[in-house]
């Protein structure tokens, strides 16, 4: 079922939309004034309310005649990228001071406001109708009310449209609080879309109440046509590049009754904008700079809106009529480039796509794709904006797998080399279970694709990192000489996807390196040094059902040569001395020649437990240094020979950053550790985050060039980090937030820049006023 957001809404403050009908009561003796002949079943099988117990209140609240004293919203959404149905919702109110108002939708308000509890639908926002040109926040057009100033009509237990979309009062709303509000129920809407397609007119019926009598009024709802997009396939996500244009195209409706509204929304915000249904086309690109860079919830909307007044039955007032059909277009950011698929299966053709935002290709200089001799390209296709390139490829049988650069050319002139983003992938040749994966060979080098379904729950008794146990694993065996190292990285899954390395039986096994997601789309990476010559598990592990066949995944596996030395441990918080075990693959140490050197500073201490042994123990004083960086170590072995490793030594760098902004500057990627107790907390709440950090917090300002793109990864070992980034020091609204873990669990935020030098504060916050701790910081730009 399709979630719902506080969506871009419509008002009803134009004047002159009535659709003529618009005699009075006693005049107008036609169908509006008949009893429906049989619009189908109601709620539990209910006849209409024609009783005298619905005999017409005309109270001076229900105002004069032809003025509209009623609400009701008939939205139909389209098929978009996430939902490949349709869905049509009713929702009424009878409330004349929301309609006078000119609340767009009178439910939705009410539940924005907080006046109705959370059980009430939120169909969609209470924004007023912008002028054309407009722009309208997202902000109600009066403050919040109270519900006693409010009066609400009785128009019986239901609203009919059509035949079969029943609005339903909320009984137990209307019991707890007085208040009459009709909602069609999320279950039975998708099951309406087929039954009011765009361009249908329709009746409308009301049941009958205490202040509102029963009736029919004809051909009361016309939906406008359905959007038709020129310019966007609605059922895949945009590609967002910030900076650049963003222009969606529609196909304008033949009527002249109906209008577009276009705007942008987020999880609690959103912006709206008029413009003539003619005009055909518009451009996102500010409304997506402005108001809602890096925030992944956010999405485009365009409406295709139709107002109209018509008489209530045997009333005094009129009943206002908002007849929507909306298209989503989910907004999908994307780098300096963009491929898809990434992985390559060998003998089966497969449609290439390749996204240039920040660049051009020229159809008059013939365009080439270049995966190698035995990847064969079909004929390319050139969108009209020269920036996507379409094409089949087939890799040729046999071929190995593992990472490809993919180039483009131009007449034999290459103008674009995306490296290693393209794989080419065969079925992983290993079981997954651990009884049986420790009998097989070992998984070679190479990208494999696999899938968790069908694997057993919990294989291991040590599963799974800290904080974070899986309940569906999948276990390779990789087997690895003394020295070397495994790198290996998860991608293309949809699951909180964890890698980790278990040394040992299956039973009671050591788990050494692990990586621990912050969100589902990100691609865990590990390295692991096997110190002696050893087969380990590299483990694919999930919370995931293992009946679900929607877990398939990539990953992609290489070894280093040998290196002379395995260094432990590798990664250090500050300056200190530090406690080193070294161990030589190749020969050993001798006490009398013994020496180790990290960087420029040398071992302090050497000891050297078996003479000509390849373990050497030592303890050395790490530099002071301002920002993160790799050392490099050497040693001294027996034969006076010397051997190295080129920055086998992690130093994070100490990050003094307070809660006051701008905070510390911070200039180099690497990790930053730090702390937020005993600061003050001087953030108390930021609109894009899902609740309000209450915690202390600290500062870190991050300055980045046009285009690039910036990632930080936050963990507190003891407490519930939030993480969020701000444009300014005086911004309270917030570029992105999250807050998807809780205690010791990592959060991670992504942020492109437009295509102008760029200033963001990355702030590490606390769910609450307990959460303070030392944190990790890792930050991340890439072009």
């Amino acid at each position: 079922m399709r979630t719902i957001t506080l969506a871009a809404a419509l008002a009803l403050t134009i004047t002159g939309c009535d659709d003529g009908d618009a005699t009075p009561p006693a005049a107008d003796v036609g169908a509006d004034q008949a009893v429906a002949a049989d619009l189908g079943p109601t709620p539990d099988g209910a006849v209409p309310d024609m009783a005298p117990d619905a005999e017409p209140d005309m109270a001076p609240d229900l105002g004069p005649v032809g003025e509209p004293t009623a609400q009701l919203v008939v939205q139909r959404w389209l098929t978009d990228a996430y939902f490949d149905y349709p869905e049509v919702y009713a929702f009424a109110a009878f409330e004349p001071r929301m309609v006078r108002l000119g609340v767009a939708n009178a439910v939705g308000w009410l539940a924005y406001q907080g006046l109705l509890p959370g059980e009430v639908v939120l169909p969609d926002s209470p924004w007023r109708l912008p002028a054309v040109g407009e722009r309208v926040p997202f902000t109600p057009p009066e403050g919040p009310m109270a519900l006693a100033d409010l009066q609400f009509a009785d128009a019986g237990p239901w609203v009919a449209v059509g035949d079969d979309i029943v609005a339903v009062r909320n009984e137990t709303l209307f019991a707890e609080l007085g208040v009459h509000v009709y909602q069609t129920e999320l279950e039975e809407g998708a099951g309406y879309a087929d039954l009011l397609p765009g361009g249908a007119t329709v009746p409308v019926e009301i049941a009958g109440g205490a202040q509102v009598p029963g009736g029919v009024i004809a051909a009361a709802v016309t939906l406008p046509a359905d959007i038709e997009l020129t310019s966007h396939e609605p059922t895949l996500a945009l590609p967002l590049r910030e900076g650049l244009a963003t222009v969606v195209g529609w196909l304008p409706s033949e009527d002249p009754d109906d209008f577009m509204i276009v705007g942008i929304e987020g999880e609690f915000s959103g912006e709206l904008v008029a413009v003539p249904d003619e005009d055909a086309s518009y451009d996102f690109s500010e409304l997506i700079e402005l108001h809602a860079a890096g925030n992944e919830l956010d999405a485009l909307t365009i409406d295709r809106v139709r107002l109209s007044n018509r008489h209530l039955p045997q009333g005094r007032g009129a009943l206002q009529i908002v007849s929507v059909n909306r298209q989503f277009l989910y907004l999908d950011p994307i780098g300096a480039y963009r491929v898809r698929p990434r992985v390559l299966t060998p003998g089966k053709p497969i449609g290439l796509v390749v996204e240039w935002p920040d660049g051009r290709f020229n159809p008059a200089l013939g365009p080439t794709i270049d995966l190698g001799p035995d990847v064969r390209v079909g004929q390319i296709g050139l969108d009209t904006s020269g920036r996507v390139l379409r094409a089949v490829v087939e890799v040729a049988a046999g071929a190995p797998t593992g990472p490809r650069d993919l180039r483009v050319l131009q007449q034999g002139e290459e103008v674009l080399r995306l490296e290693g983003q393209v794989h080419v992938a065969d079925d992983l040749p290993a079981s997954g279970a651990c009884a049986d994966a420790i009998e097989e060979p070992g998984v070679p080098d190479g990208t494999w694709v696999g899938s968790l379904q069908g694997q057993p729950d919990e294989p291991f008794v040590a599963a799974g990192c800290l904080g974070f146990e899986p309940n569906v694993e999948q276990a390779l065996p990789v087997a690895l000489q003394a020295g070397q190292t495994l790198h290996a990285e998860l991608f293309e899954h949809r699951f909180f996807g964890q890698l980790y390395v278990v040394r040992g039986p299956c039973d009671g096994g050591v788990v050494t390196e692990c990586f621990r997601p912050a969100r589902i789309e990100e691609q865990p990476r590990l390295s692991y040094t096997a110190p002696v010559d050893e087969t380990v598990l590299l483990v694919v592990a999930a919370n995931a059902d293992p009946e679900d066949p929607d877990s398939g995944y990539a990953l992609s596996l290489s070894r280093t040569a040998p290196a002379p030395l395995v260094v432990t441990p590798t990664v250090f918080t500050d300056a200190a001395l530090a406690e080193l075990t070294v161990r030589a693959t190749a020969g050993g140490f001798s006490r009398a020649n013994a020496r180790l050197a990290v960087g420029d500073a040398l071992a302090e201490a050497v000891e050297v437990p078996v003479e000509g042994g390849p373990v050497m123990n030592a303890t050395v004083r790490l530099p002071e240094t301002p920002v993160p960086v790799r050392l490099d170590v050497q040693a001294t072995l027996a034969d006076g020979s010397q051997v190295g490793v080129e920055g086998a030594i992690e130093i994070k760098a100490f990050t003094s950053a307070s809660a006051a902004c701008p905070g510390e500057q911070i200039h180099t990627e690497g990790t930053w550790f730090g702390f937020t107790f005993a600061q003050p907390a001087t953030i108390d709440a930021i609109e894009v985050c899902y609740v309000a950090p209450e915690g202390p917090e600290a500062i870190h300002r991050v300055d980045l060039l046009p285009g690039q793109t910036l990632e930080a990864r936050a963990v507190m070992p003891e407490a519930d980090v939030v993480l969020y980034l701000l444009a300014s020091c005086d911004d309270r609204t917030g570029i992105t937030c999250v807050d998807l873990g809780s205690g010791g669990d990592p959060e991670l935020v992504q942020y492109t820049a437009p295509n102008v030098a760029t200033t963001v504060y990355v702030v590490v916050d606390g769910f609450s006023v307990a959460d303070e701790d030392n944190y990790d910081l890792t930050i991340r730009i890439r072009d």
